[in-house]
């Protein structure tokens, strides 16, 4: 077990994939490691809080649940058999020794265990893995507005009927209703010009037109969609420049609507990467889907914001991946 542990380390490096699944696995295989080359015959299980504890790198992240923080078994399992696809055997395999009776008093435990080179005889009843995924959203103003927008979203959230709401949505419906009414108006004066079209008045009308597209999808549209989807791509400018894609939801609390901002994310239980929104066509009809990071166009999910949770829509998998779970 030794000699696979210094292999799998061996191969760790910038390419690696970036995910919780993947830091987790890394940790606790540099943590075995140590542990047995310092003389431990059997090294200490982890726990979730040992997880979180090492591998969430924001301090406020730290205070979440650790039950909910982990990602799921399917998941680990995933990017630790990727890790050692290349890798002569036999393999680690993870072991999760699951406490019965539940209660804050009893959790789960995690080890590495070294797989036996023969494989194990295939069961009457065909082992099958869940394909769903529960997608978590970050606290409240984690995710941080722009610099324009951060008077208004007070901790990354606004109220649609408050002073602020009122005021910036009614501006935004006023700017949106201004800009067609400009751009009607630039086409109806040049149609009903009675001086033939030049290529100046043309070009004009082009540039126009392209103007009015991109402003119209990228700033003001998203925000008309907001309404009927309740969750869209945050529009450009929304949030602050340093910070990952996120979305915008609409959610109600306390008989009152409020828009925040909101980062919707999940792991996927296929290779053990980051699942996160992207828009779902041209492949998909559906708005929002969740597209793996290591695989965007074949690990893909569904989105059901009432549930937070999805399962796999993307094309039929390969035999061998099917094989292997």
């Amino acid at each position: 077990m030794l000699d696979q542990l210094e292999r799998l380390k061996s191969t760790f490096g910038p390419h690696t994939p970036q995910s919780r699944a993947y830091d987790i696995v890394l940790y606790m295989v540099e943590k075995t490691l140590e542990q047995l080359q310092g003389g431990t015959s059997t090294p200490a299980p982890f726990t979730r809080e040992n997880f979180i504890a090492a591998c969430e790198k924001n301090p406020e992240s730290k205070l979440q649940d650790p039950n909910k923080w982990t990602p799921k078994t399917p998941a680990l399992e995933a990017a630790l058999q990727l890790l050692q696809r290349d890798l002569p055997g036999p393999h680690l395999g993870l072991h999760e020794q699951k406490q019965v009776g539940g209660g804050r008093g009893k959790v789960n435990q995690y080890w590495l265990t070294l797989a036996e080179a023969e494989a194990a005889p295939k069961t009457e009843k065909a082992k099958t893995v869940d394909l769903d995924i529960s997608y978590r959203q970050t606290d409240r103003g984690e995710v941080k507005p722009s610099l324009c927008l951060r008077w208004l979203f007070r901790d990354g959230e606004l109220r649609t009927r408050s002073r602020k709401g009122i005021m910036f949505l009614g501006t935004l419906f006023l700017l949106s209703g201004t800009w067609i009414l400009m751009y009607a108006t630039s086409v109806l004066g040049l149609h009903l010009s009675h001086e033939p079209a030049t290529m100046a008045q043309l070009t004009s009308l082009v540039f126009v037109s392209l103007c009015f597209a991109f402003v119209w999808r990228y700033v003001y549209h998203p925000w008309w969609q907001l309404i009927d989807h309740r969750v869209i791509l945050a529009p450009g400018g929304a949030a602050a420049l340093l910070e990952d894609p996120c979305q915008l939801e609409m959610y109600r609390r306390d008989s009152e609507k409020w828009i925040r901002l909101v980062r919707f994310s999940a792991d996927c239980p296929l290779c053990g990467g980051t699942v996160e929104l992207a828009k779902g066509r041209p492949d998909h009809r559906q708005p929002l889907v969740g597209r793996c990071q290591e695989s965007p166009h074949y690990h893909v999910f569904s989105f059901d914001r009432s549930h937070q949770a999805g399962t796999y829509i993307g094309p039929p998998l390969p035999a061998a991946l099917r094989a292997r779970i």
